[in-house]
């Protein structure tokens, strides 16, 4: 089972992968609730949520192909006209019978993919939009400091977000209103085979994150998820092996020919041989200096990420204005 890790200095908690799952969940449940698909005008609001997504080859190398929302969509306008139709004129008997099921299928289609869906991209007046942050925005906007901490560690726990030693308790205090709230869970079943009834509960590991981050306020503490990098590692400190120092079996040639890429995956052992302390500090400047932005605090928890966009943005009668200032505000 995967895991959340909270590293200190000293030592690290984990977090149960199932409760990094729920975190997702509750994001996405919020944009879902945002993007309103359930309106009585469903057809519009599709329409209104596809213009904002490229087909197929219209925005060269961004990478996500939803052509056939475009395609389902047409279908299910088509449809609706014909059953406009139908109704408008009840005396003409060689009319089909209405049929909802394009309508019906495009809101599936839309839905599964808006559902927490990381690579659908949306494009508004040329400025490029992943729904995964427009997602952690909408909850960040919509929450309180529970919903908003879920965001947090749901969308930046695998690039390492961290919450400085002051404001480890403060941390923990948060944890502890959303476990209060019953928004994160304490104890998690997984039912397995078992018949109704049974199952294997298990812990999720807040208590245990809760206890490290109490336990002093000397030090940061920064998360990481177990399929991902760990922390620290050479990445989060940018770093490469000095001058002349070269891993085993390069030439200084052939070392100069390589791109800094692979510099830095062939760096990989030279790393790990530096003292465990050497790395934490290295890892931590360099998250301070080239990923400031990844900090939780009381006063960055109810900032959103990128942009800052949220479904409720988008959907917002003056949504031009809106994304063009919320990028220049965050330097775009």
């Amino acid at each position: 089972m995967s895991r959340i890790y909270f590293h200190s200095r000293q030592r690290t908690a984990e977090l149960l992968g199932s409760e990094r799952h729920w975190l997702g969940h509750l994001v996405s449940a919020q944009a879902l609730a945002a993007w309103d698909l359930d309106t009585t005008e469903p057809l519009r609001r599709a329409k209104q949520i596809i213009d904002m997504i490229p087909k197929r080859k219209e925005v060269p190398g961004y990478g996500v192909h939803d052509e056939y929302l475009h395609t389902m969509l047409q279908a299910a306008v088509e449809q609706d006209a014909r059953n406009r139709r139908f109704y408008e004129e009840k005396e003409n008997y060689s009319l089909p019978k209405p049929d909802y099921e394009p309508i019906r299928r495009l809101i599936d289609a839309l839905r599964t993919r808006l559902n927490g869906i990381m690579d659908t991209v949306f494009v508004v007046n040329g400025v490029r939009l992943e729904n995964f942050d427009i997602a952690l925005n909408t909850a960040i906007a919509a929450g309180g400091t529970a919903l908003q901490l879920a965001a947090k560690i749901h969308g930046r726990c695998e690039i390492h977000c961290f919450v400085d030693g002051g404001d480890r308790a403060w941390f923990a205090e948060v944890i502890q209103k959303g476990l209060d709230y019953g928004l994160f869970r304490q104890k998690w079943k997984y039912p397995g085979n078992a018949p109704d009834g049974e199952g294997t509960w298990y812990d999720q590991g807040w208590e245990s994150v809760q206890e490290l981050l109490r336990e002093t306020d000397d030090g940061p503490v920064v998360l990481s998820y177990s399929v991902c990098d760990s922390f620290p590692n050479a990445e989060a400190a940018n770093w490469t092996p000095p001058l002349g120092q070269i891993p085993d079996g390069y030439t200084i040639d052939e070392w100069d020919d390589l791109d800094e890429d692979e510099r830095k995956d062939l760096s990989r052992d030279l790393w790990y041989e530096l003292p465990s302390d050497e790395q934490w500090d290295l890892a931590i400047e360099g998250l301070r200096t080239r990923r400031p932005w990844l900090q939780i605090s009381p006063d960055t928890l109810d900032e959103g990420v990128m942009y800052g966009i949220s479904v409720y943005d988008l959907l917002a009668p003056n949504r031009d204005e809106r994304v063009a200032e919320a990028v220049a505000r965050n330097g775009g």
